[in-house]
C-alpha cells in the first residue's frame, strides 16, 4: 500500500472529515491479461501506474491505495477529479502498449465525507465509487450524481456529463443514478453498463402520506418476506388500496424486477357473486379467456406488467412464460367481484415461479391454499381525528373554535374510522359547517353499520353522502358507475340522460358530485376526464341495479362507445390521427367493458362493430389486447361476427403464428359462406370481415410459397371489396394484390403498392406517411435492378416518421428492412441495425417478418465470424421461419448460410439446437452475440490505429 501524503489535503477539510471526491481504477481484463502474456503484462502495469499516478498528481489528487491491479486516488476538489480521469484516459489509449492488447482502465468517482485512519480511506463512500468503477467498462468514466454537481458548481472545462439512469450497483441497498463523464468534443460510447438498470414499476404516484397505518405497514412487509400470498381484507372504503400502496412502494428495495400493480376494476362487469349478476362459466381449455375464467384476470395482468404474447401464446401465456426467474411483487387489486378467477389466476402466477410474490386486495378473502390474510381495520380514533384534520387543512377548510373541534371529534366517532368516509366529510367541509355536517348523520345511519357487518360502513358512507344529493344528481351518480376507468362530458351526458333528464341537467349534476368530491376530475390535452372512485362506483352500481336500470345503461354504454370508438377510427385514418389515438387510449377501459358486455349478450353485431373500429388503431399500435378480445368474440357469441375471425387471422400474423393465421382466416371464410354467400343484400360488416379474412390469406399464402392459392385469395379479396365500394375494402384490396403477385407478376404488384402508397399519402395521416415510406422502400428494394441504397434510406425515414406518430407496427417494418438491407450491402453499422432490429422485436412481441430479422442477423454473425452463434440462428429460423418475408425484406439464411457453416465441424450440433430453442432464448443469444462482435471489431480497429 502506497503511504498516504497529506500535501494539500490539510486544515478544516480534514478535520471534518471531507466531503473528498474518491476515484477507484481497475484494469479491464487484468486476469486473462497476466495469463497470456506475465511478462508483458508487468511491464504494461508499471507503465500504467506511472501515468495514472502523473495524472493524479498533476491535478492535486493522493493515492492512498492499490485495488487489485488499480489505484485507490482521493481529491479535495470534485472538478479536478473529473480532468485527472478524462486526462488519464486520454494518455492511456495513446499509449503503445506491449503485448497484443491494449490496456483499458475503468474508473468510478464518488464524492462523500470520510476519514483517514493509518494512511488509508474507510467507509461507505469509497466503497460506493469502487461498485462504481465496477459497473463501468474499460476506456469508460463513471461518476455519481454528488460527483457531478461538485463538479459543476466549479466548471471543470470542456466536459459532459451523460445521464444513464439508475442503476443497482452489488452490496448498495439504494439504486444509484450514474453519469457516464467523457469530454463534450467526443460522444460517450454507449456500452451497456455493468449493473442491473432501477427496477421498472407502475405503481401510481406517490400520494399523501398514509396515516395510522405504520403498525399494519410493518405487519404486512414481515409476512410478505415469509410468504407469498398476502391478501388485505375489510370492507369497501377501509383503505386497502392505498395500503397496498404504501406496503408495494417499501418492497421496491427488496425486488429485483420491481412491483406492479394490477386494478382488476376495469373488468368488474365480467361477473360479480356480491353484486347480484351470476358468474359465466369457465371457458375450455385453451380458450382465450371468458369472464369469470383465470385468463381474463392474466390478459389484464400481461397488460400491467407491458408483457407481449408470442407465437402461439396468449397474453395469459407469454405472462406465466415470462415471470419464471424472476423476482418481483404483483398487486391484485380489487378482487372480491372475480371470485374464482383471481383464485385460479393466483395458483398458475405461483406456480409460474419461486421469486413471484402476490399482494391482493379484496373484501372477501379467496381462500387459496398459500394465502396469508390481514383484516384491515378502520382507523383508530386518533389516526381518523389526524387524517380529518389534514383533509381539511389541504382544503383551507381548519377548524377555528373549540365547538368546530369538538364537532370534528363527534364526526370522527360516529363514521367508525372509515377513511372512505372521513374524505368524503372532509370535502362537505369546504362549504358546510362541521356541526351542521354532523346534524345529517342520523342515529339510523350508525346502528344500520353496525347491523350489515363488514358491508355496512360502505353503505354508511354512501347512504350519508348520498342523502345530501337532490335527485338528479343521485340519479346521475348511480348512471355514471357503467363507466370503466373514467369518462368524458360528452359521454357523461350521452349515456346518463334520459327519463326526464336532460344534457344540461346531467353537467349540473357531474358539477355538483365533483365538488362533493365524489367524482374526480383530472385535466388532460383533450378535456377533462371525470371519474368515480372504486368504493363509490361499486355502491352507485348497486344503487342502479335497485333501480333496475343496469341493462338499459349497459346497452347505452356499449352502443355509446361502439360509436365513439368508430368516430376516433375515421379521425386515426386523416391528418387528426394523434385525436384518435388519444380517444382510443383514454376509454379503451371503457371499449373493453363494452366489448365485454357484448359478447356476454350473445351480441355478435355489436362485438363486431367495436373489434372493427379499433383494428387500425390496435394493429399500428400494436395492441395485442385486441387479438384475445377478437377469440372472446370467437368463442362467446352463438354466431360470432366474421370480422373477429379476420382479426384474430391478422394478429396471428402479427406475432409470426401463420399456421394459426391459416385456421382463422379459413374460418372466417367458411362462415360467411355459409351465412352470406354471394346474397346481394350482404351486411356491410360481414362483408368487410369476409374480405379481411381472404387479404390476410393471401398474405399467410405468399409467406408460406403457395403463389397459386394468394392469386386466388386476392381475386376474392377483389371481388368482395367490389361489394363494399369504400375506402376500407379498396385498400384491403390493393395490400392483398401486392402481396399475391411477387412470386411471377411483377407488374400487378408494382401497380398495386403504387395505389396503396397514393391512397396512403391521401390520408395525411402520420402514420400512414410511414407506412408509404415502407411501401416505398419495398419497391425500390424489389425493383429490377433493386435500389438497395435507396430503400435503405427510406427504411430509416420511416422509423423515422413511425416513431413519433405512434406506429409500432411501421417502426418494426422499418427496422427489419434496414438489417436486412444493410448487412446485404455489407454496411459498416450493420450489426448495428440488426442490434435495433432485433431488440425492438424482443420488447414489442412483434413476429410478423421476423424471417428476415434472423436471416440478416445470421448474415451479421457469418460476416463478424461468429459462426456458432450464426448456426443458432439459422437452424431456428429453417425450422419456424423459412418463408417469412422471402423475396421482401431480404434473403433468407437458408440460401446462404450454409456455406459458411460448412467449415465449423460443430455448426450441425448448434443449428439442432437452435431449431428446438424458443424464440426469446434465440433473440437474446442473437444480440449477445451481435454486441460481441461490435465490441471486438471496436477493439480490433483501436489497436490498428495505434
Amino acid at each position: 500500500m502506497y503511504q498516504m501524503v497529506q500535501v494539500g489535503l490539510e486544515g478544516a477539510a480534514m478535520a471534518d472529515g471531507g466531503p473528498w471526491t474518491f476515484l477507484v481504477t481497475d484494469i479491464e481484463g487484468s486476469t486473462v491479461l497476466w495469463e497470456r502474456d506475465p511478462e508483458a503484462m508487468k511491464l504494461a502495469l508499471e507503465r500504467h501506474d506511472d501515468l495514472l499516478r502523473a495524472c493524479v498528481v498533476e491535478h492535486g489528487g493522493v493515492v492512498f491505495g492499490t485495488r487489485g491491479d488499480g489505484l485507490a486516488v482521493v481529491f479535495d476538489a470534485a472538478a479536478a477529479a473529473v480532468l485527472a480521469t478524462l486526462e488519464a484516459q486520454r494518455r492511456l489509449a495513446a499509449e503503445a502498449w506491449p503485448g497484443e492488447r491494449p490496456i483499458r482502465v475503468r474508473m468510478g468517482l464518488h464524492r462523500g465525507p470520510a476519514s483517514p485512519r493509518d494512511g488509508d480511506f474507510f467507509g461507505p463512500h469509497v466503497n460506493l465509487a469502487a461498485r462504481v468503477m465496477s459497473a463501468a467498462g474499460g476506456g469508460q468514466v463513471l461518476a455519481t450524481a454528488a460527483v457531478r454537481d461538485a463538479a459543476q458548481a466549479t466548471p471543470p472545462g470542456d466536459v459532459r456529463y451523460e445521464p444513464l439512469g439508475r442503476y443497482r450497483l452489488r452490496g448498495i441497498e439504494t439504486p444509484v443514478e450514474l453519469f457516464g463523464v467523457h469530454p463534450s468534443t467526443t460522444p460517450w460510447d454507449g456500452r451497456p453498463i455493468n449493473a442491473s438498470p432501477q427496477r421498472r414499476t407502475n405503481l401510481p404516484a406517490e400520494g399523501s402520506v398514509l396515516i395510522g397505518r405504520n403498525e399494519l405497514l410493518d405487519r404486512v412487509g414481515g409476512l410478505l418476506e415469509r410468504h407469498r400470498l398476502v391478501t388485505l381484507c375489510g370492507a369497501g372504503g377501509i383503505g386497502k388500496t392505498a395500503l397496498a400502496g404504501a406496503v408495494a412502494a417499501r418492497e421496491l428495495a427488496r425486488r429485483r424486477d420491481g412491483v406492479w400493480f394490477v386494478d382488476l376494476a376495469a373488468l368488474d362487469r365480467v361477473g360479480s357473486p356480491e353484486g347480484g349478476r351470476p358468474e359465466r362459466p369457465e371457458p375450455s381449455a385453451g380458450s382465450a379467456g371468458s369472464a369469470g375464467s383465470a385468463d381474463v384476470v392474466l390478459d389484464l395482468g400481461a397488460t400491467a406488467l407491458r408483457v407481449p404474447p408470442g407465437p402461439h401464446r396468449r397474453p395469459a401465456e407469454a405472462l406465466t412464460d415470462w415471470l419464471g426467474g424472476r423476482e418481483l411483487l404483483i398487486v391484485l387489486d380489487t378482487c372480491e367481484h372475480l371470485g374464482a378467477a383471481v383464485h385460479a389466476a393466483a395458483t398458475l402466477l405461483l406456480d409460474a415461479g419461486p421469486g413471484v410474490g402476490l399482494l391482493a386486495t379484496s373484501r372477501a378473502r379467496l381462500r387459496h391454499r398459500h394465502e396469508q390474510v390481514v383484516e384491515v381495520a378502520p382507523l383508530s380514533a386518533g389516526a381518523a381525528r389526524a387524517l380529518l384534520c389534514e383533509r381539511a387543512a389541504l382544503l383551507d377548510a381548519t377548524p377555528a373554535t373549540d365547538a368546530e373541534l369538538a364537532a370534528l371529534e363527534a364526526l370522527c366517532a360516529r363514521l367508525d374510522g372509515l377513511p372512505l368516509a372521513i374524505e368524503l366529510a372532509a370535502a362537505q367541509l369546504r362549504w358546510m359547517a362541521p356541526a351542521d355536517l354532523l346534524d345529517r348523520l342520523d342515529q339510523p345511519l350508525t346502528t344500520a353499520a353496525h347491523r350489515t357487518g363488514r358491508h355496512g360502513s360502505l353503505q354508511a358512507a354512501m347512504q350519508w353522502s348520498h342523502r345530501l344529493l337532490g335527485p338528479t344528481e343521485r340519479t346521475v351518480l348511480r348512471r355514471l358507475s357503467v363507466f370503466s376507468g373514467g369518462v368524458d362530458l360528452g359521454a357523461a351526458e350521452a349515456v346518463c340522460a334520459g327519463e326526464g333528464i336532460d344534457a344540461g341537467a346531467v353537467r349540473a349534476a357531474l358539477a355538483a358530485l365533483v365538488e362533493q368530491s365524489l367524482v374526480s376530475t383530472r385535466r388532460t390535452a383533450h378535456g377533462m376526464r371525470y371519474r368515480l372512485l372504486d368504493p363509490i362506483r361499486r355502491a352507485a352500481a348497486e344503487r342502479l341495479d335497485a333501480a333496475g336500470e343496469s341493462g338499459t345503461l349497459a346497452r347505452a354504454h356499449a352502443e355509446h362507445m361502439a360509436r365513439a370508438a368508430a368516430r376516433a377510427d375515421d379521425l386515426v385514418h386523416s391528418p387528426r390521427q394523434a385525436e384518435g389515438d388519444a380517444v382510443f387510449d383514454a376509454d379503451w377501459d371503457n371499449i373493453r367493458a363494452a366489448h365485454d358486455w357484448a359478447v356476454s349478450e350473445d351480441d355478435a353485431a355489436l362485438s363486431g362493430r367495436i373489434l372493427a373500429a379499433a383494428e387500425q388503431h390496435a394493429y399500428y399500435r400494436v395492441r395485442h389486447e385486441l387479438g384475445a378480445w377478437a377469440h372472446r368474440s370467437i368463442e362467446g357469441c352463438t354466431v360470432p361476427p366474421i370480422v373477429a375471425h379476420a382479426i384474430a387471422c391478422r394478429w396471428s400474423v402479427l406475432a409470426g403464428d401463420y399456421a394459426a393465421a391459416l385456421s382463422h382466416g379459413e374460418a372466417g371464410v367458411a362462415a360467411w359462406r355459409a351465412r352470406r354467400g354471394d346474397a346481394a343484400d350482404g351486411d356491410p360488416l360481414d362483408l368487410l370481415g369476409a374480405a379481411g379474412c381472404w387479404a390476410m390469406l393471401a398474405h399467410c399464402h405468399t409467406m408460406s410459397g403457395r403463389a397459386g392459392d394468394a392469386v386466388r385469395a386476392a381475386e376474392e379479396t377483389e371481388r368482395l371489396a367490389a361489394r363494399l365500394d369504400d375506402e376500407r375494402g379498396r385498400q384491403l384490396a390493393r395490400f392483398a394484390r401486392s402481396f399475391s403477385g411477387l412470386a411471377d407478376d411483377w407488374p400487378s404488384v408494382r401497380a398495386a403498392r403504387r395505389a396503396l402508397i397514393e391512397a396512403q399519402e391521401r390520408y395525411g395521416s402520420p402514420r400512414m406517411r410511414a407506412n408509404a415510406a415502407v411501401q416505398r422502400a419495398m419497391l425500390a428494394r424489389m425493383e429490377d435492378p433493386p435500389d438497395l441504397h435507396g430503400a435503405l434510406a427510406l427504411c430509416r425515414a420511416g422509423a423515422e416518421l413511425a416513431r413519433p406518430a405512434g406506429s409500432v407496427f411501421d417502426e418494426a417494418q422499418s427496422l427489419i428492412m434496414a438489417a436486412a438491407l444493410a448487412t446485404t450491402l455489407g454496411t459498416p453499422d450493420a450489426a448495428e441495425d440488426c442490434i435495433e432490429a432485433l431488440s425492438f422485436v424482443r420488447r414489442t412481441g412483434y413476429g410478423v417478418f421476423l424471417g428476415s430479422a434472423f436471416g440478416a442477423a445470421g448474415r451479421a454473425l457469418a460476416a463478424a465470424g461468429a459462426l456458432r452463434a450464426c448456426a443458432v440462428v439459422f437452424g431456428h429460423t429453417r425450422e419456424h421461419h423459412r418463408f417469412d418475408a422471402a423475396g421482401i425484406f431480404g434473403s433468407q439464411p437458408v440460401d446462404e448460410v450454409p456455406v459458411v457453416l460448412a467449415a465449423d465441424p460443430e455448426a450441425r450440433a448448434a443449428i439442432a439446437r437452435g431449431a428446438a430453442m424458443e424464440r426469446r432464448a434465440v433473440l437474446d443469444l442473437a444480440i449477445d452475440a451481435l454486441h460481441a462482435t461490435r465490441t471486438a471489431a471496436s477493439s480490433d480497429n483501436a489497436a490498428g490505429a495505434r
